[in-house]
């Protein structure tokens, strides 16, 4: 059995992840696996799952794996296919135990054969392990956000999650104003768009709203019109999993962006420890703990007063490759918001 779970460590787990992930989990281990620096460097994923097979003699550290996997948002995902497939093991092996010991079991009592299912030997299956166990549609917890195609009449119940000042976006006839928002149901989340700034005073964070004939583009949910957009009674409850909003409100980070990941824009907090500014652009370095790439803003957003050391709030910022290197560009629809350093 404890062979059957390195194989899921192994092949299922260490071998799905990309390099950066891999590292974060060596770095998480090491305590655990007495990784010194050089080991957390050089092992590759069999070397680890070898130590994990001897640290965790129970099911070769598979547990620890998915724990690991929950707390990283690119690999929740991966905790939930690693749960299914323990459980598959667990199941597999009672059905085998019971086919073995028939004769056994039916000459035994209603009492003893309770004992049986209940021996300390199998782990306890708790709620948690079973995924989905109450709602089929948690099974997999998204880490990015849903897409929708087209003219969608709805209506859709969401829960709001986050929301932005509304901006204008457009300087012709008197300025056109926005907002973006992100909204969610119970089993996935979405970027938004709302072109009537008046929509603002539904846009209530934590509360629930219905949503109608919106239009799905580019990743967004468009919301052109007010009467798309109408209350719920107020005993109307949504639960939102504490990993699905943790999920949508994520950063991500800067060496997953550079690695041709699907992600066309981008939401997210980064630091900015570089600016320049040119005629009909400004330029900022940012960076986290994975590395560093290039912020281009146009228009109103050259004026934004944002300094080295300040932290930015993108929205809706395309990923680009120009020449050699990925950049995040605003566009039309992009707006911006610092977060001053302590010191300013």
């Amino acid at each position: 059995m404890v062979n059957e779970y390195k194989k899921i460590v192994l092949l299922v787990g260490l071998e799905a992840i990309k390099d950066y992930e891999f590292r974060l989990i060596k770095s998480l281990l090491a305590k655990d696996l007495k990784l010194t620096r050089n080991m957390q460097e050089d092992y590759d994923r069999i070397r680890i799952a070898d130590l994990m097979e001897e640290k965790f003699h129970r099911d070769a550290g598979l547990g620890k794996l998915i724990t690991l996997c929950k707390d990283i948002p690119a690999l929740a995902e991966l905790a939930e296919i690693l749960k299914t497939r323990r459980l598959k093991v667990k199941r597999k092996s009672k059905g085998g135990r019971k086919s073995t010991g028939e004769k056994k079991e039916q000459d035994e009592s209603p009492t003893a054969q309770s004992r049986s299912t209940t021996n300390t030997d199998s782990e306890p299956e708790s709620e948690e392990e079973l995924p989905s166990s109450k709602n089929p549609g948690l099974t997999m917890i998204p880490t990015e956000a849903s897409e929708e195609r087209g003219h969608q009449k709805g209506p859709k119940e969401v829960v709001v999650l986050k929301v932005t000042e509304p901006f204008i976006y457009e300087f012709k006839e008197g300025g056109k104003k926005m907002f973006h928002a992100t909204v969610a149901t119970e089993s996935e989340f979405f970027r938004v768009k709302v072109f009537d700034f008046h929509l603002k005073a539904k846009f209530i964070p934590k509360t629930v709203i219905a949503i109608s004939d919106y239009i799905g583009s580019n990743g967004f949910l468009e919301i052109h019109s007010a009467s798309s957009v109408s209350h719920v009674s107020a005993d109307r409850k949504m639960e939102i999993s504490s990993r699905l909003i943790k999920n949508a409100n994520a950063t991500p980070k800067i060496e997953y962006l550079c690695s041709q990941c699907t992600v066309k824009y981008v939401n997210g907090v980064y630091t900015v420890y570089k600016k320049d500014m040119r005629e009909d652009c400004t330029y900022y370095g940012i960076r986290d703990d994975t590395g560093n790439m290039e912020v281009v803003v146009y228009g109103w957003m050259t004026y934004v007063n944002c300094e080295e050391g300040d932290k930015i709030n993108l929205f809706c910022f395309e990923l680009a490759f120009n020449e050699d290197k990925w950049q995040l560009r605003s566009v039309r629809h992009s707006y911006i918001k610092v977060i001053k350093a302590r010191n300013s």
